[in-house]
């Protein structure tokens, strides 16, 4: 039996609201895990899944719990799972690497036990 491979960044399980921009498109979400160099994202109910196509580039901003704003970009979409949820619409999920975290995101990411 094949060993499963490890993840490169420890994950860190969370619930904090987000805002999506996806182009000229804004989205609420939640991040359910974050890493050093990435996060796992849930949309709230949208009617497509055009924003969220891997390989595309958004903004991600959210508020921890200190109160201070965190806004990433680039950030890009690596995978997404799609769920219709009849009869309001499509519920996405997707991860995002995040090739250059600021500097308050990594110090955040470290405070999380």
């Amino acid at each position: 039996m094949k060993k499963r491979n490890p993840r490169r960044y420890e994950r860190k399980e969370l619930d904090l609201e987000a805002r999506i921009t996806s182009g000229t498109n804004n989205y609420i979400g939640f991040i359910k895990n974050v890493s050093e160099c990435g996060a796992n994202i849930k949309t709230t109910v949208t009617d497509t899944v055009e924003d969220f196509i891997p390989g595309k580039r958004l903004q991600l901003e959210f508020i921890i719990p200190s109160g201070e704003t965190i806004i990433i970009f680039p950030c890009e979409i690596v995978w997404l799972y799609t769920k219709r949820i009849r009869p309001y619409g499509l519920l996405n999920s997707f991860g995002l690497e995040i090739s250059y975290p600021p500097l308050e995101y990594t110090e955040f990411i470290k405070a999380i036990h």
